[in-house]
This record gives C-alpha cells, structure tokens and sequence, in this order.
C-alpha cells in the first residue's frame, strides 16, 4: 500500500523557500543590496514514497473429514454416502464377527439378558458383515440422528418391532425386505447364527432422500491435549448379563484392546477389536412396546457418561433432548469432551453394570 507523506513535503517546501531567501547574501534587513544579483536555482527535493508491506497471516484451510471418525477424507464418494447399520449377533456361535473392524462406530446394546452390536458404516466396506441378527426397538432411536434416511440391515424382527421399522425414517434393507436377494447363508456357521450380507450391495438400495450425516463428536486439533479432568486409566470392565467385555489402553498402537467374555475379542480375520475412542453411556432400559419380554434402551434424556480417549478416562455425562439430536457430551467442568480422530465404541450398559480397572491393573 502507498502512502503519501504530506507533512514531508510540506516541510521540505518550507526548507526550500528559507534557503532561497537566504542565498541574497544579507542576513540583515539594512544590508546593502548587491547591484548585480546572480540567479538563484533551487533544487527541491521530490517527495520521498515509501512502500508499507502489510504482513499478512494465512489460516490453512480446514481437512474435510468423515463425519462419523473425524479422518481425513480419502474418497469423496464415501463421504457423501448415508449411513448404513447392520445389527450383528454376539451369541458364542456367532463368533468371530465380519465387519466390526471396518465401522466408523459400534453401538452395544442389551437385548434379551445378552448384548448385540448396531455396526455403522460410512467411511468404509465390509464384504461381507454379519453374522446379521434381528432388529429390536431400541435401535430406531439409535439411529434417529445418523443422517436422513439411513439404511438398516437386520434379519427380520417380530411384528410388532418391524411395523415400527416401516414407520421409521429409515430404509430397510434387511432379510425382509426387497434387498433380500444381497443375503446369503454361510455353510459353515450354524442357524440362525450365519447370516452374512455385503455393504456394498446395500449401498445400491440406498433413496435420493438418504443423505450423510452431519459431524457426530468433537475431536482434538492437532496439539491439543486433554483437558485438565482426564485422569489416567487401564480400562473398563462392562456387564450385559450374559456377555462381559473389558478394554484395555493399548500404548503400542493408541487403542483399546476388547475382551469377550475373558478372551481377546478377535474378528474373522483374527485381528482384535480395538477402537481409537470408548464411550460408555449408563442408560435405563424400560419394556419395548412391541414386545414386554424385551428390553429397550433410552437413549433419549440424560445420564452418567464415562470416555475413555488417549489413556485417560474423561469422566462427565451425557444428554440427548430428543431422538434428532447428536449425543451431547460434557465434562465435570461443563466442557465439551473431545475424542480422537478415529473408530469409536459406544457401550450402553444399565447404570452400575461398568468397573473401572485402575492403572497397573492387569
């Protein structure tokens, strides 16, 4: 930018008129006039422009990011897909699962004195997951913010839990539904335990009113550090009935190795199950109304949350206000709790059915 120096000028102008009047030669009003006056010339000095160069800062631009892990995206297409869920069996049988491993998030829900899994896609495939199992009530709230229109896999459901399937603002892609053709039986597995399905297939089922979901946590910047409530952990030990799990911090890989009822919980492939965050949400679980003998999570309201992110446990709680709304999570001090860019666990067990495990603990 130019700036001009006016008051320079001014001044260098005033200088000039002073030594012209000077260069007559007398100093004195009574000083004799010379009778030759040699001519004068005075040079002005042309104004002096100086250049100021503003220092100017530039914000790189934000990396886009998967909505559902917080990475760098690494396929538009992906990106701009909706969610799909898949409801995977954790019966003894079942194991080892297909899929775990690739979803963005793993939802772990109480069913009849057992948990299942809610596995959510986005980021990536599985060809296949499974093995698929039935829908319950509780995983239409489960899914009510993921997106508009989200696709869900399961195995079929009883009456009462599908008639509420149809209503939702979903897209059934289950064994029941017109995508049933994707599904198929696995040989080796035993009923009802070997039901598989690729999500890429699902993915062409998906309707022009399925859309991505908005961004589901908060995540650390680079640098940022955990806030001042985290205290250091080994992991959690959970209790769904019949079925008990534990994850332990992993320095090595910056992950929390799972168990399955005592043993290292392992996929298919036999690599273990081992998210980058852990949340535990303690909610209450009342009766479905599609079956009394079923039990359905409120994942509507508020309560006790427990988030286990880089080693540290972040104590605080949870709120949701209604099903159309992200989970809300907050720490001791009314801060926003933050996870680490990566695949994330969601445990949902009733409250006092979680044990911390202190560090050292093996």
């Amino acid at each position: 930018m130019r700036t001009r120096r006016l008051p320079i000028l001014a001044v260098a102008l005033v200088v000039a008129a002073t030594a012209a009047a000077c260069g007559g030669g007398g100093d004195s009003e009574d000083a004799t006039p010379s009778t030759t006056v040699a001519p004068t010339t005075t040079t002005v000095p042309a104004p002096t422009t100086t250049t100021t160069v503003e220092a100017t800062t530039t914000t790189p631009a934000p990396v886009p990011t998967f909505p559902l892990t917080g990475l760098p995206i690494d396929d538009p297409a992906r990106a701009a897909r909706p969610v799909l869920a898949v409801k995977i069996d954790n019966n003894a049988r079942a194991r080892p699962q297909v899929g775990l491993n690739q979803a963005d998030i793993v939802f772990e829900e109480l069913v009849e004195r057992a948990s299942r899994y809610v596995a959510v896609f986005q980021s990536r495939d599985s060809d296949p997951v499974g093995p698929v199992r039935s829908a319950r009530t509780s995983d239409l709230n489960i899914l009510a913010n993921l997106g508009s229109m989200p696709l869900f896999a399961n195995s079929g459901g009883n009456r009462g839990t599908m008639g509420l399937v149809h209503r939702a603002a979903l897209v059934d892609v289950g064994h029941e539904s017109a995508s049933s053709g994707f599904f198929y039986r696995e040989r080796s597995r035993r009923a009802p335990h070997n039901l598989f399905v690729k999500t890429s297939d699902l993915y062409t089922a998906a309707v022009p009113e399925s859309k991505p979901p908005e961004a589901f946590f908060d995540y650390r910047q680079p640098g940022e550090g955990p806030p001042p409530t985290a205290e250091a952990i080994t992991g959690v030990a959970l209790d769904f009935d019949s079925n008990r799990s534990a994850f332990r911090w992993n320095p090595t890989t910056s992950s929390w190795d799972r168990e399955l009822d005592g043993t290292p919980h392992v996929d298919d492939k036999d690599v273990l199950v081992s998210p980058t965050n852990v949340i535990t949400l303690f909610v209450d679980y009342g009766r479905s109304p599609a079956d009394p003998g079923s039990p359905e999570a409120r994942t509507v309201g508020e309560g006790e949350a427990w988030v286990f992110v880089g080693g540290q446990l972040v104590r605080g709680a949870w709120n949701r206000p209604s099903p159309a709304d992200r989970y809300q999570l907050l720490d001791t001090a009314g801060q926003p709790i933050k996870l680490l860019p990566g695949t994330t666990w969601i445990a949902l067990p009733r409250d006092g059915r979680a044990e911390l495990l202190p560090p050292g603990q093996a």
